[in-house]
């Protein structure tokens, strides 16, 4: 329960006051309903005139309190443990118009600032436990960092892992895909080939077939050429055997016509007048200017052989030695 009253502002009333906190804390220690005091309780101040006093489980409970507080905690405390029997507070002036509670030790003979030394003790802390704070946050930062990183190399990882997987089952696709894709052309290039093959059997034999009835037709051409030329040469031959004795005779008959003509002629008066002007007196091999006397009148004509026949000395056709002497 909550107790309010008022006394007059003297420091014997105050300390008997306090006596009474300061024991029934002592009856907390024992039974183990308070805990010792500690550098956790945050230090305040009242304002002047009014003060407010609470026992070490209130304290702990609101995580703060004034001197008069802090030495109702400690003198209950050291009584409660046997440490010092005799410790009590004592309220003293430490300004104008300023008093601040303390406690006694040794029967009085120690007086201890426990509020000074609670400050001082939480700066001190204060800093380590700041100097914690920054290296654990720095801890922490380093931590939180360490961890980021491992979790992005983790992540990495899987992604490599996983785009790696891909990428070989991505490569294994492609892989059979050009299998299948060049089994499948190579099966269309093989009937294809197949397929192309009769037509090419076909072409090729009706190739053969044309470069033999080319070839026939060729030999016959050939041939027909040669029997032509055969023909016509066995024509022109029978032409020339029929023709040169005709076209001899004829033109020797001319020749002979000419001459006895040319030699029974009258004369011009100079010379021999058996000579007619124009005639070779031994053109028949005669004799003193008889173109009949006793001479061969075909001496120095060439009657030799013509196509393989001769004539004899009856002027009769006869067969030669084809040509040959």
């Amino acid at each position: 329960m909550e107790c309010e009253f008022r006394v007059p502002d003297h420091a014997a009333y105050i300390e008997a006051i306090l006596e009474g906190f300061i024991r029934c804390a002592e009856l907390q220690y024992r039974c183990g309903a308070a805990v010792k005091p500690h550098l956790g309780w945050k230090l305040v101040t009242e304002p002047p005139g009014r003060e407010r006093f609470q026992l070490p489980d209130e304290t702990e409970e609101l995580g703060e309190g004034d001197c008069e507080d802090l030495v109702i905690a400690w003198a209950a405390y050291l009584r409660a443990t046997g440490e010092d029997s005799t410790a009590s507070a004592r309220i003293l002036q430490v300004g104008p118009g300023e008093v601040h509670c303390m406690l006694l030790r040794d029967r009085g003979r120690r007086i201890v600032d426990v509020y000074t030394l609670h400050s001082q003790a939480q700066i001190r802390m204060g800093g380590f436990f700041s100097g914690l704070k920054n290296i654990a946050r720095k801890a922490g930062g380093a931590i939180k960092s360490g961890v980021s990183a491992v979790g992005r190399g983790a992540e990495h990882a899987v992604s490599s892992v996983v785009h790696g997987a891909g990428d070989a089952v991505s490569a294994v696709g492609r892989g059979v895909e050009g299998a299948a894709s060049s089994v499948y052309h190579g099966a269309g290039d093989v009937l294809t080939a197949a397929g192309r093959v009769p037509g090419d059997i076909i072409r090729g034999a009706g190739g053969v077939v044309r470069d033999i009835g080319a070839g026939v037709k060729s030999l016959a051409s050939s041939a027909g050429s040669a029997l032509g030329d055969v023909v016509e040469g066995a024509a022109g031959l029978a032409t020339d055997i029929v023709e040169a004795p005709t076209r001899f005779a004829a033109d020797l008959v001319g020749n002979v016509v000419g001459d006895v003509q040319a030699a029974l002629a009258p004369g011009d008066g100079d010379g021999d007048p058996n000579v007619q002007p124009g005639v070779d007196p031994g053109m028949f091999g005669g004799e003193g200017g008889d173109p009949f006397g006793g001479g061969d009148p075909f001496a120095g004509v060439d009657t030799g052989p013509t196509y393989g026949y001769g004539w004899d000395d009856d002027d009769n056709m006869e067969g030669g030695d084809d040509g040959e002497e």
